[in-house]
């Protein structure tokens, strides 16, 4: 796959060059020209949406939609909301067009139609704005829904929720959980499916004790610590506080919690001195390179979601194919779908770090118990392929 996204980002001199002038200067003449020669041949066409370029876990779920749908040969163009440190490495992949004004999103979008584009999937549900310029321009609309109400009401997007839940042509939600809670602030009265995205990182090459090795060297974690793992920006709804807490409840004890990503100003400020207390608090921040972030899960014994809202984490998946286990809040998110008691983890009370604490403490003391979960939890995430996923929605665009 790489060598043909190569291929194609190579292909001309002249192509490269006027992309990069296109990207500048958002001309749509040229915007035409760069993707007759970056396609030459006519394919199917589908427009994919994203709502900015951080570096958050839907740019990073868009991020492989492109990869794969460019590796089953669809000929993808991607709109994005906002610029940042993600859009370099989506135009790798495909062409890629900033539309941060109502006037361009008009000028690309008519365009496109003009070049063959009769579908657009947008990543998440706060680009349902566009619905409505989409369908005067004959572009049939596929909305991919991962946020729940808490997220929804946070950024003011119930318009929008209302937008898609009338005028999509299809709503797609990753699990029945996250359609019901959706439909508390937007009913919904369009096509509807329910379709977990599958796990985009694959990954198999698991090596435990050299794992632990570099546990032990880098982070200074003992090898006889039982590792509790959580990855995600450190925020109050991934639960951050909740994580420090239990920490603190163990800290006499032989675990070590461990989260990787970076944390938000209002963690930073209420955490920073507590967990800099801790001695069994390993936050060795955002990990890029695919080869060490995965031997955080190689390494870890459980993985503890402790987010109050969560719609279908990529984690759980991750966790799942490492063969863990994962402790999760029951009513937090789709992911209760797929955590089943004593089958690939446990579910605990709302905010209840007691229950879950416990939990952790009944599988440190029953290893087999944990191995035992592991490996369902390993079946569980075979089930969900992530080149499915886009092959159904490649299926459901015109």
């Amino acid at each position: 796959m790489k060598n043909k996204i190569k291929e194609l980002a190579k292909k001309s001199k002249h192509v490269t060059a006027l992309y990069n002038r296109v990207v500048r200067n958002r001309k749509t003449e040229d915007v035409e020209k760069i993707i007759n020669q970056y396609y030459p041949t006519q394919g199917k066409r589908i427009i994919v949406i994203g709502h900015s370029g951080g570096m958050g876990g839907a740019e990073t779920l868009l991020k492989n939609m492109m990869k794969e749908f460019v590796r089953q040969g669809i000929q993808i163009v991607t709109l994005v909301r906002g610029d940042g440190p993600i859009i370099a490495s989506y135009k790798e992949i495909a062409p890629t067009f900033i539309i941060d004004t109502p006037e361009k999103n008009e000028r690309y979008i008519k365009t496109l139609k003009k070049l063959g584009y009769h579908s657009a999937i947008s990543n998440t549900m706060t680009t349902g704005d566009l619905i409505p310029l989409l369908h005067e321009n004959g572009i049939y609309s596929v909305n991919l829904i991962h946020e729940l109400p808490g997220v929804i009401r946070l950024l003011k997007c119930e318009e929008r929720a209302r937008e898609i839940a009338e005028h999509s042509d299809l709503a797609v939600f990753p699990a029945k959980y996250v359609r019901d809670q959706f439909a508390t602030i937007a009913p919904i009265h369009v096509k509807e499916m329910i379709q977990p995205q599958g796990l985009y990182m694959k990954y198999d090459q698991y090596d435990y004790e050299k794992s632990r090795r570099y546990m032990e060297e880098k982070y200074g974690i003992p090898k006889d610590h039982f590792i509790v793992l959580n990855v995600g920006l450190g925020e109050k709804r991934k639960g951050f506080d909740l994580f420090v807490t239990m920490a603190e409840k163990l800290q006499e004890e032989n675990y070590t919690f461990v989260w990787v990503g970076t944390l938000d100003q209002e963690m930073k400020a209420s955490y920073g001195d507590r967990i800099h207390k801790l001695k069994n608090f390993v936050l060795p921040g955002f990990i890029g390179e695919k080869e060490t972030f995965m031997k955080f899960y190689d390494a870890c014994n459980v993985f503890a979601l402790t987010s109050r809202e969560d719609p279908f984490p990529s984690v759980v998946l991750e966790a799942f194919n490492a063969e863990r286990p994962v402790i999760a809040f029951e009513n937090a998110g789709g992911f209760q779908d797929i955590v089943r008691n004593d089958e690939s983890g446990y579910l605990v009370n709302y905010e209840d770090t007691d229950a879950m604490v416990d939990k952790i403490k009944m599988l440190k003391d029953d290893p087999k118990l944990c191995k035992k979960l592991g490996k369902k939890a390993k079946k569980i995430c075979d089930q969900h392929s992530f080149q499915h996923y886009i092959e159904v929605l490649e299926k459901a665009c015109k």
